[in-house]
């Protein structure tokens, strides 16, 4: 469940292949049902700062797609990700104008902030095959995944 707007959460629930969105009260529980998405393979999506709308990635490793499911009329859209794919974590910018987006590969891994457009910068680049970047509640501030990794082959005689 993510946060909405005037203190209600958004609750998800699954009927076969479907993903269907409940308004959530934490006094009266479910409420109206606000979307169904076929296409939400995984828990990697994030409901928009203003309760609107849900992002999630397309999970197809060469598109470098990201969805936007809107709560308000119940249609799809999609940003297309121009020159990154590998789409792996994403995090709304608390201003609703962007998502924090990784791209991922066996070796390293790319922090992206997206526009609505689908225009990327590239914030930072590791080599760390995972990333991510969650911004504080009043938007100053991004915390970001970072790693190291050693690789190493040592030869042992006479053992």
């Amino acid at each position: 469940m993510r946060s909405g707007p005037g203190g209600v959460c958004l609750g998800r629930g699954e009927r076969g292949k479907q993903v269907i969105f409940y308004s959530f009260d934490p006094i009266t529980g479910r409420g109206r049902q606000l979307a169904i998405s076929q296409d939400i393979q995984a828990e990697n999506f994030d409901v928009s700062p203003d309760g609107s709308k849900v992002a999630w990635n397309a999970f197809d490793p060469v598109a470098g797609l990201i969805r936007l499911l809107s709560f308000e009329n119940g249609k799809t859209s999609e940003l297309k990700i121009e020159g990154w794919n590998a789409l792996s974590s994403l995090d709304w910018a608390m201003d609703g104008k962007g998502l924090f987006v990784s791209s991922v590969t066996l070796r390293d891994s790319t922090l992206l902030y997206v526009d609505l457009q689908g225009r990327a910068n590239a914030l930072w680049h590791q080599d760390y095959p995972e990333t991510w970047g969650a911004p504080s509640p009043d938007g100053h501030h991004l915390a970001m995944l970072g790693g190291t990794q050693d690789r190493n082959v040592w030869m042992l005689e006479n053992f």
